[in-house]
């Protein structure tokens, strides 16, 4: 009995150290693109600050990725590039899904952007582990943290709403939530 509390207070406190990981890249999301946004020598590429704000969070996936399931150096690295992609694209095309509903109240249509873009972010996520054969199958798992991922893209769409370019509140929480059940689904074993 002892031995197995121990084990559960190990996990859990594992648990704790990932998610304020994922809170801390989720909080350096927002600045990191500012950042770049404010180099000069970078301005010239369009969209370069979107992909290197996804930067944090393809760091901890890469290194989760390694630590938990011993991935090979080329895959997580691999993943990490997946990561950054899937960032930009999430974000372009929920911004352009709020573009297109132009016309609709605000909140509307940042709400269903953010749930477009939670979507890819998640989803696209899952497709680069499956596609780089890290950690197996785990479907049901999987789908929940696409679930997850985009019912909380949402929470983006409150930042932009409250026009906080600078300091995103929400996200974060989408990034350790999201993270939380990655890590779930990686320490599955396979059915």
């Amino acid at each position: 009995m002892a031995v197995m509390d121990v084990s559960h207070a190990r996990n859990a406190n594992r648990y704790w150290a990932i998610g304020l990981a994922a809170l801390i890249t989720g909080l350096l999301t927002a600045p990191a693109e500012t950042l770049v946004d404010h180099l000069n020598l970078l301005r010239g590429l369009g969209g370069f600050s979107m992909v290197v704000s996804g930067a944090p969070f393809a760091i901890l996936i890469v290194t989760l990725v390694r630590v938990l399931v011993r991935a090979e150096w080329w895959r997580a690295l691999t993943l990490g590039f997946v990561v950054v992609m899937a960032f930009a694209i999430a974000i372009a095309i929920a911004s352009e899904t709020s573009m297109d509903l132009t016309g609709r109240s605000e909140i509307v249509r940042n709400a269903i952007a953010g749930l477009v873009g939670g979507f890819l972010g998640s989803a696209l996520l899952v497709g680069g582990v499956l596609l780089l054969h890290i950690g197996g199958p785990r479907g049901t798992r999987w789908l929940q943290m696409i679930a997850a991922g985009t019912l909380l893209g949402v929470l983006l769409a409150f930042d932009v709403y409250r026009q906080a370019d600078n300091f995103w509140v929400l996200f974060p929480i989408w990034q350790v939530v999201v993270t939380l059940l990655f890590v779930r689904a990686l320490e599955t074993p396979p059915a």
